[in-house]
């Protein structure tokens, strides 16, 4: 019976992975997909915690997948490529409050590493920022301690 528990611990692992590395918000079938699997597969492994079975593997399950996801990109949010964008746009000395991603593409100012890149994946690029202070301290603080290791 412990051979069911498991083989939901192992497929609840590699569908965290697949749903994290593997797929993006155009892909709507194999996100749900996976989505749906997830739940169901949580919703069994509660079921089987509850009936009696030791805590200690969902448990260790759930820092595993945490530690996994660590390292993956957060592609299911747009807001993810804004923070890029805002902590660069500081890094280079001006306020993302003062301009938007429109105008400091359009005004040729001097740009940072990968902004096309980087502005192609902006939803709104006629906004301002909407993130407060705090966010944007993360923010520049983030690409201030990656700029040896600038890969966006």
């Amino acid at each position: 019976m412990k051979w069911k528990i498991y083989s939901a611990y192992s497929a609840f692992f590699a569908i965290s992975v697949i749903s994290a590395f593997f797929t993006s918000t155009n892909q709507a079938i194999p996100l749900y997909s996976c989505y749906a699997s997830l739940f169901l597969l949580y919703f069994f492994i509660i079921q089987q915690v509850k009936a009696g079975d030791d805590l200690k593997p969902a448990v260790a399950l759930g820092l595993i997948v945490r530690c996994a996801l660590l390292f993956a990109i957060p592609n299911l949010s747009a807001d993810y490529w804004r923070w890029i964008w805002d902590g660069k746009f500081q890094a280079i000395g001006y306020s993302p409050y003062a301009l938007t991603p429109k105008e400091l593409m359009d005004r040729s100012l001097n740009t940072f590493l990968n902004a096309g890149n980087i502005f192609h994946h902006l939803p709104d690029v006629r906004t301002y920022t909407t993130n407060g202070p705090l966010i944007q301290f993360i923010n520049y603080t983030a690409v201030k301690l990656s700029m040896n290791h600038d890969r966006l």
